[in-house]
């Protein structure tokens, strides 16, 4: 060492050593999409220059063209996946079948003669004191409906004649019973039991089951009138809302046993 402080026998560089980017000053890690890394050192016989760390104006990194959005990049996973196919246009929809069987003139021709047809039994039922009025049944049949406190009645063309149904429900059988453990089983025994009794008991025209939404037994008569004599529909109706009640009473009594 000299006596100004300066070593007299400079650090030899080691020919063993891996070049290093910090050997030529400072560098950044940002370089520009595309170049090549200033960390590896450039092979023997290359023309190309080294590219500079520091671009010349930092203004290109605001250049919409060198960026790139991460989200874009499909990562290992994504690139073996297949490519979704197009969305398949409007035009080639499959059409509802359904659909558009309502909506052919025939269906069209059918409700409006089947609406016409119903028209005298709704004068019919309102003749016999019953609030009646034509609407569309579950199944898109135009059906005569009426409301009384004896039951409900729907009456709809079937193959050319009419087809008279006629339901009643008893609600809250067991809502006398306060213990819920004890009404909850006896409602249960009740949904195992009414379909004993109407395999036993009813005639083919007569069902029974339990209805969960008024928590008792409903029941039901199915009769088929002749279409010549629509007039004859309500005093039927009326007729037969005593065997509506009847069988009610009955199937109540066999499930309480």
């Amino acid at each position: 060492m000299t006596d100004d402080g300066s070593n007299d026998h400079p650090r030899r560089p080691n020919p063993d050593r891996r070049p290093s980017p910090f050997d030529e000053g400072f560098v950044t890690l940002w370089r520009q999409p595309g170049a090549p890394s200033s960390g590896r050192a450039q092979p023997k016989g290359d023309p190309s220059p080294t590219p500079d760390l520091l671009p010349d104006a930092w203004g290109d990194a605001n250049d919409p063209s060198i960026l790139v959005d991460i989200d874009d990049i499909p990562g290992d996973d994504e690139a073996d996946e297949p490519a979704a196919p197009p969305a398949r246009a409007r035009e080639d929809e499959p059409v509802d079948i359904a659909i558009d069987a309502l909506r052919s003139d025939d269906a069209i021709a059918e409700r409006d003669a089947a609406h016409a047809a119903l028209r005298p039994v709704l004068r019919s039922l309102e003749a016999v004191g019953l609030y009646a009025y034509i609407t569309l049944d579950d199944e898109n049949r135009w059906a005569v409906a009426s409301d009384d406190e004896q039951g409900r009645v729907d009456v709809r063309l079937d193959d050319g004649d009419y087809e008279v149904v006629m339901a009643a429900t008893s609600p809250g059988m067991y809502a006398d019973e306060d213990n819920a453990y004890r009404r909850r089983s006896l409602e249960r025994l009740a949904r195992m039991l009414i379909p004993r009794v109407a395999r036993g008991y009813l005639a083919d025209h007569q069902k029974a089951s339990w209805d969960d939404v008024e928590s008792g037994v409903a029941v039901s008569v199915r009769y088929v009138l002749p279409r010549a004599d629509p007039a004859a529909v309500g005093p039927f109706v009326r007729e037969h809302f005593e065997e509506l009640e009847e069988l009610l009473s009955f199937v109540e009594e066999h499930i309480s046993r």
